[in-house]
């Protein structure tokens, strides 16, 4: 409820900021925030337009939790009179404009053309996936494999040099070092008055237990905290409680795919100039785009170029660096140990390090695709080459030779490039090189902005310069200096209905 009435308050001041600046002889846009966004998630973009061209604009707020329908009502308040009246629209906001312009279908109070970013107009998977356990299933599957390691470490990777990485990124590489180093003072100390070597080696026993469990309780507890809160904030605080149900539809209903509301309004085209702009993130997306969210949380009022993508990109590289480290190092503790016996102990930690590595170099990215629903698969003729002794007499086998197909599925096609085991001698006669078809699914993964998939986000029929924006996920979007260039020099500055004039 406080924050309802904050965002109401901070539209309310807004207006009244913009009513002193209003010139009638400027045109008007309506910048519209997205899921969860209030009347300053835009300020930045519109800041920057205003500076440049004749505008006033506008920044309309309604809530976003009690669905689509609720929240074009709450629209009303702001009449779009003048025909060359547009919205500019992020995320959600842009099928709220949508559905408001259905609902004025007898009325004058219409704007006349709108602009999406990142707009969910058939639906986001990621909505579904609350509801069809995909969600549930990344958390559990975060703490199985993505623990692993960190769930059977033991004092000998107790020390900061396995951890450096992670402890790192949280701020806490020198406290740990400080910690063992003062330990071991006070045993060193101890053992000299006392005069045996052995305070000395229980002490620092001690002080390997201690901040070995410290480490593995803080990163432990802080991966499964995080997770528990952001699946509980973005099913409960992002898409809306069940505040009365049977009046308000969830919004988490309403952005589902072929949902009732996304049906109705695609089956009635909008009557006015329009452009889809979607934001396609690099590999890999979903990581970027939770980054980009605590990036943006981190700071108080992010300009234009402010958000970073690296965040959570960072401290996933970290734990699968470290893990490398940690599998390493028991590696070599399994081979100089196996004579006592204890070659299976240390080689099974190993093991859990390498598939905890693994797992923070793709399979966390690949277990969010899931959610977005954009990983596919296609049957293709794949091709291998190999060179082939065709003489005889212990070559590697003859050209007839039956050659194993790859199991399926497979994730990337192959390369056709020779055995860098062979060194064949091209003017050897006995040497030919020869290809394998066989037939594989190969994966793929829908271009996306970390939330929704590029077709869904050009999804809007009729839509002019439907643009795909590279290297931009759902949260940079609205503070983006690939977006800011994109509506000034392709779209503000010559593109029709939209077209400004500067100051």
């Amino acid at each position: 409820m406080l924050k309802r009435i904050y965002i109401l308050f901070a539209a309310l001041v807004f207006s009244v900021n913009l009513a002193a600046q209003y010139n009638p002889n400027y045109r008007n846009v309506f910048w519209m925030h997205g899921l969860q966004g209030d009347a300053n998630s835009m300020i930045a973009l519109s800041d920057y337009f205003q500076a440049k061209y004749k505008i006033n604009s506008f920044h309309p707020a309604y809530l976003t939790s009690r669905g689509i329908v609720y929240a074009g009502n709450q629209l009303n308040s702001f009449n779009f009179e003048q025909p060359n009246d547009f919205v500019v629209a992020h995320s959600m906001g842009g099928v709220v404009a949508r559905q408001y312009d259905r609902q004025q279908a007898v009325s004058t109070s219409k704007f006349g053309g709108l602009i999406t970013l990142n707009s969910p107009h058939q639906g986001a998977e990621f909505a579904s996936s609350f509801d069809n356990g995909n969600i549930q299933q990344l958390f559990n599957i975060t703490v199985a494999n993505g623990l692993e390691g960190y769930n059977v470490m033991g004092l000998k990777v107790g020390e900061a040099q396995y951890h450096e990485a992670v402890l790192t990124q949280l701020g806490l590489l020198e406290n740990y070092r400080d910690i063992r180093n003062n330990i071991n003072i006070i045993s060193g100390i101890a053992s000299y008055f006392i005069g045996t070597p052995l305070v000395f080696l229980a002490a620092n026993y001690l002080a390997n237990l201690a901040t070995t469990e410290a480490f593995q309780l803080a990163i432990n507890s802080g991966i499964k905290a995080n997770l528990q809160m952001a699946v509980g904030l973005a099913s409960a605080t992002v898409f809306g409680s069940l505040e009365n149900p049977e009046l308000y539809p969830n919004a988490k209903d309403d952005l589902k795919p072929n949902s009732i509301i996304l049906n109705t309004l695609n089956q009635t085209p909008l009557p006015c100039p329009k452009i889809a702009i979607a934001g396609v993130e690099d590999y890999p997306a979903g990581i970027k785009f939770l980054g980009s969210t605590l990036s943006y949380m981190g700071q108080s009022n992010p300009g234009i170029g402010d958000i970073k993508d690296d965040v959570f990109l960072n401290f996933t590289k970290a734990i699968a660096s470290d893990s490398r480290k940690c599998e390493n190092r028991y590696y070599w503790l399994a081979i100089d140990w196996g004579w006592f016996g204890l070659y299976s102990h240390y080689r099974e930690k190993s093991y859990a390090f390498a598939r905890q590595a693994r797992f923070w170099e793709n399979g966390f990215e690949r277990e969010y695709q899931k959610c977005l629903g954009s990983i596919y698969n296609t049957v293709e003729t794949l091709t291998y080459y190999e060179w082939v002794w065709t003489c005889g007499g212990g070559g590697n086998g003859g050209e007839d030779d039956d050659w194993p197909a790859p199991s399926q599925p497979i994730v990337e096609k192959r390369a056709a490039e020779t055995d860098p085991e062979l060194t064949p001698d091209p003017n050897n006669g006995c040497w030919k090189r020869v290809s394998h078809s066989y037939t594989a699914l190969v994966e793929h993964i829908r271009p996306n902005d970390g939330i929704v998939v590029e077709p869904s986000q050009k999804g809007l029929a009729g839509a002019i310069l439907p643009q795909s924006i590279p290297q931009t996920n759902h949260e940079e979007a609205k503070r983006s200096v690939k977006v800011r260039d994109y509506l000034e020099f392709e779209v503000f500055d010559k593109s029709g209905f939209f077209k400004l004039e500067r100051k």
